[in-house]
Order: C-alpha cells, then structure tokens, then sequence
C-alpha cells in the first residue's frame, strides 16, 4: 500500500499518517502486528523513492535554468515512475507515503500504482494569495506584469510590490491551472477521499485529509481495495467529464491518457472530448475562465459539489478510495450556490475544451475555450523555434496584432518533455495582445493562460509534423466552430517542403532525458516510454 502525497514533506508529513500514534512516519513489512498487518503505533521514516522537484536545475539547449521553467516536468513524471519500478523488487516497503512535488510528479507516481500497490492520493493544495490595492494578486499575474512592463502599462517597482504579495503559503498556483485541474480529476477518478479537491495547502482541512489518509491506507489493505479496481473506463469517463465541467487545463488530456496507456486500461481521452464535449456545460468559471477563485470553489463544495451537478451523466458504479461507490459517496452531498451552475442553469455552453484537426495537425491539437473565445482566426505566421526568441521579439515591440504566433521544437521529443510556452502566452496578456494573436505549438501551455491559444499541436515538429513545415508570411486559418486548424499551402509547396526537411536529431546525447527523448511515444499516447518501433 502507498499513500501518494502532492506536497512538499515539510507541508504534509507533520500531520501525515499518525493513526492514533505520538509519531508521524509510515509503515514497513518489519512492523506487523499479529494478523499481518500494519500496526498503527509502529512507524519510522524510511526514504528510497525519486521525487523530482520543479525547480531542480538541468542543462537544456538554452544553458542551465530552472527546470519548470522549460522541459523537465515531463521526464519528471516518468523518471518517478522508472525509478520506482526498479524499487518494486525490493522488501523493504510498499507502505511509505510518496512525495512527488507537483502534478507531473503525481501522476507519475499514481502511474507506478497501477500494478496494484494499495494507494490513495493526498492532494497538497493550492497557495494563498495577497492583495495590492484592495484587489487580489496571484502568480499568474506576476507572470502577465513582463509584458505589461514591456509595453509600459506597469513598473518595475510595481513588480516589485506584486511579487512581494503573489504567494503566501505552499502549495500550486491558485488557479484553474494544471495542478488544480488534476487535483480535481484525481477526485473524479476516485483516487482521492471526497471533498479533497481543491483544498487550501495550509488550511486545516489539508491537514485533515493528510490525517485521514493515514488512517484510510490501512482499510485499504485490509480491504484489498487497488487502483486497478478503482481506475477503471467509467471513472476515466468521469474524470473528463468534470475537466470539461470546470474548462481544465489541456494537460489533463494527455496525464489521463498516460495513466490510462500505461495502466493497459481501455480508455481513450481524446475520444471521450469529442463523446462528451456536447453533453457537458461550464459548470464553473474559476480563474482564468472568469471570475470565480479557487478558494470560492472550496468553499462550494469543491469537485465533489460539482459531480453532483453532473451526476446524471456520470458512472455512478465505479468504486472509490473510500471502499464505496461514487453514486454512494454523492447520495448527501449539498451544493452551495454560486459559483457553481447546474446542468439545468449552467454558467456557460459547452464544450469547455476543444480538439482542432486539419492540415497543421493531422493527429489534433487542443483549445481551451473557457467561457468563450472568438470562433475563428486567420493571419500569418510568425515562426520560433523557442520561446526565449518569441518573449525577446515581444519585449521589442515585434509582435503585432493579427499575426498566428508559432512556437515549435517544445514537443515531448523536441523539448524534450513538452516544454512551455506559458511564459510567453502570460506576457502576451499583459502586453495586451491575449485577444489581437493567435498562439501555436507543439508544447504544452499553462492551465492558467488565456486568449486564443492552441497547444500540443500533433505530430510535433520533432517528428517532422506539418508545424515543421511553417515558414513566416505563411497564412494559418482556425475555425472553432469547424474544429479545423489549417496551413494554407498549395500542394506542389507542400511537396517542396517535406523534400527539403531535414530529420530531427536528438540533442541529448547522454542521460536521462536522453533515454527520454529516445523512447517518448507522441502525446495521443500520453506521452509514455517505450522502444520508437512501438508508434
């Protein structure tokens, strides 16, 4: 059995597994009791597992940086998982809680579950935020302030006073950001105890669940309750059906397909947007889809109250971490009104998130729609082949509005890890461009971003996809409504362009990510590790 915690340990452990001991710690196979199970008084730290933190440091093409700040997150996922599954033949103890850091960390780690260890998720939860100006600051607004201060709108010292506010406890951005989003489908699959998700990293409630955690991973042996009986097609369904329910972040998409793929669990994700896209409405508008905050959505019931709104269109017989069903465990759930809409008074149309086929991505590419977007877009093309260059452009004035920015060479191969282009959606925001651009890529962007904006644009570049192709002047049309996303080329230039591609090498020659880079499958897959033969 495993408790699986999103947190930093100085966050959770002081309250984490106590069980009605004077000790926090976990269990190991040396400490029994009579009838073969874990005594709730005999504990001791042991740690033996990779955690790999966001802003542990590596070298990248760009030299070295902060490793959330380009590709590392999705390695990240995989190298906890890799490492340990080399663990497993070990003795010493599948007990101990898992500290993975953030959301690649926690997925990764759910993934080595699957095989069956008894596990439940303790979610870290999100960070307060302050106030400037008797009006709140977070992160994301920090982020947005580089291109405000690029095109005067801010100064640095306002920055200054900003950054001084943005963040005032752990935990992930206070947003309807990655990590949110996959706290809250964590709940919906039934990997997590009721109520959990979001929840305030340094609120009382956090430390309750960490407590009850302790408590529901010895049941859970007893029990012999596994992931596998709980992570089954109907939670899948129900897990994206929250995501579309509350406009998650299009991450979700590949880390439930990634679980599913390597879990050998018949679920395909990207098949399920399009099944479910028309049935389910926007239940819920929290930053950046409008004006609700994360702390407002807790205070509603959080994903609990929001499977309840739903609960006609989910599987109400999948089993939970809780040893009941999900019909069993909403039976007497009440939701507060507000800021949470119901099938019947939703806060806006769905779907929520969208996927785009045509020309420029053959295999799909995703949108977020929030609240609602413009239908359409065409304009030409501005092409990068990082996001450094693109943010440089921006800060001299290049971008204008009109153009289709494209950033390319961030896939799960040419990140490597589908690194970010975030960073520049965010300064774009504040440059006041969000709604003038269209933006692009084969990476990944942020939960938290905003405007019209189109990420894990498939094949990637890396793989010689059509985005490899993209030349400046080159006219890109976008049509919501059509679910289309084009490069307008005549044939014959078509032609003359694959000819002339030159095949991606990989840059890391030695290393973990070099083994990454090598093995990563394309992201309808989930982006998971396996020989390239296996596409």
């Amino acid at each position: 059995m495993a408790v699986t915690v999103d947190a930093s340990p100085d966050q959770v452990w002081p309250w984490l597994v106590q069980l009605g001991g004077d000790r926090a710690g976990w269990y190991s196979w040396d400490r029994l009791d009579n009838g073969g199970r874990p005594s709730a008084r005999e504990v001791h730290p042991e740690w033996q597992d990779l955690a790999v933190g966001d802003y542990v440091k590596y070298w990248t093409r760009s030299g070295p940086v902060d490793a959330w700040q380009v590709a590392a997150l999705e390695p990240n996922r995989f190298l906890g998982l890799h490492g340990l599954s080399d663990l497993r033949g070990r003795t010493l103890d599948p007990t101990r809680p898992r500290p993975p850091v953030y959301t690649e960390g926690l997925w990764g780690f759910l993934l080595t579950e699957l095989p069956g260890r008894r596990t439940r998720l303790v979610i870290g939860g999100y960070q307060a935020c302050g106030r400037l100006h008797n009006k709140p600051v977070d992160i994301e607004d920090v982020f947005e302030s580089v291109g405000e201060l690029a095109t005067g709108h801010i100064t640095t010292k306002e920055i200054e006073e900003m950054c001084e506010v943005a963040v005032r406890s752990p935990g992930v951005c206070a947003g309807m950001g990655t990590a949110n989003t996959m706290h809250i489908m964590a709940e919906a699959l039934g990997m997590t105890l009721p109520g959990s998700a979001p929840v305030a990293a340094a609120g009382q409630r956090m430390r309750d669940f960490a407590r009850e955690a302790g408590r529901r991973i010895v049941a859970l042996v007893n029990e012999d309750l596994r992931p596998r009986h709980i992570m089954r097609p109907g939670a899948f369904a129900n897990a994206m059906a929250v995501g579309l329910a509350v406009s998650g972040s299009i991450n979700m998409l590949r880390h439930l397909q990634a679980v599913a793929s390597e879990g050998e669990i018949k679920a395909d994700v990207y098949k399920l947007i399009h099944e479910l896209g028309s049935k389910v409405p926007l239940l819920c508008a929290i930053k950046p889809n409008g004006s609700g905050r994360i702390e407002e959505l807790e205070a509603a019931g959080g994903a609990r109250a929001v499977m309840k709104q739903l609960e006609s269109l989910l599987d109400r017989n999948v089993m939970t971490v809780t040893g009941r069903t999900l019909g069993e465990n909403l039976a007497n759930v009440a939701v507060e009104s507000g800021v949470i809409g119901s099938l019947d008074h939703p806060i806006g149309p769905g779907p929520s998130v969208v996927i785009l086929q045509g020309s420029l991505a053959p295999q799909g590419s995703i949108m977020k729609l929030g609240t609602g977007k413009a239908s359409s877009f065409r304009g030409k093309c501005r092409v990068f082949e990082s996001q450094e260059a693109a943010m440089e452009a921006l800060v001299r004035g290049e971008i204008k509005g009109g153009e289709v920015i494209v950033l390319r060479g961030l896939g799960a191969r040419g990140g490597p890890g589908v690194a970010s282009a975030s960073w520049f959606v965010a300064a774009a925001n504040g440059a006041r461009l969000g709604e003038e651009i269209a933006v692009i890529t084969d990476g990944q962007l942020s939960g938290l971003n905003r405007g019209f904006t189109i990420g894990q644009v498939m094949p990637e570049a890396a793989d010689g996809g059509p985005i490899a192709l993209v030349r400046d002047g080159d006219s890109v049309s976008i049509d919501v409504d059509a679910r289309s996303i084009d490069l307008e080329l005549q044939e014959d230039e078509w032609e003359k362009r694959r000819a002339a591609l030159v095949p991606f090498v990989n840059a890391e020659k030695m290393g973990w990510l070099a083994l990454y880079q090598d093995r990563v499958q394309p992201l309808t897959q989930g982006g998971t590790l396996k020989p390239r033969h296996a596409v």
